[in-house]
């Protein structure tokens, strides 16, 4: 048993990674996504064994754009996401292993986009914005996908929080304009 712990725990400390964060956060770093209005997605390969047992890259990909659309972020196109200032996209990856009692997983979930660095006069691609990692262990592929899918609705939450909807104004009411 202590083995096999062991053994998960290298595992996880494997994993490969995607990007370097820029900037990991929750709402500290909204900021971020301030004025986003659109993301093109990327979902990174699954494994062949994975896809062999039923979670299919598709999948996610379906789930994610729906999920996005259905909170008013735009999914874009890839020609709208290369006319797209920065051309943002967001970027879900999970790498998971089997094992005799099930699956071990890790899902991260990541803004990326191109960045101007003060220090040096160039455009680069960077993660803007990494949410937490998810890591696990489970017995079935379903909860690796509904973990993905709360790791999803993490990052709609602070989206929201950054671009809050305006007011609903009720058809009497005047338009007020700041000054």
């Amino acid at each position: 048993m202590i083995r096999r712990i062991g053994l998960l725990i290298v595992l996880l400390a494997n994993l490969p990674t995607v990007t370097p964060a820029f900037a990991y956060s929750w709402q500290e770093q909204a900021e971020v996504l301030r004025g986003l209005e659109g993301v093109y997605v990327v979902v990174g390969r699954l494994k062949p064994e994975i896809e062999r047992d039923g979670l299919y890259g598709s999948m996610l990909q379906d789930d994610a754009e729906f999920m996005l659309r259905t909170a008013g972020v735009k999914v874009l196109s890839e020609e709208e996401w290369l006319l797209a200032p920065g051309t943002p996209y967001l970027y879900l990856n999970v790498d998971a292993f089997k094992y005799s009692d099930g699956y071990v997983y890790k899902i991260r979930l990541c803004l990326v986009e191109k960045v101007h660095p003060v220090r040096k006069p160039t455009v680069i691609e960077a993660t803007t914005l990494s949410m937490r990692d998810d890591l696990g262990i489970t017995p079935s592929l379903s909860a690796i996908r509904e973990e993905t899918r709360d790791l999803l609705d993490k990052f709609i939450g602070v989206w929201r929080a950054a671009n809050p909807k305006p007011a609903q104004r009720l058809p009497d009411q005047p338009v007020t304009v700041p000054k």
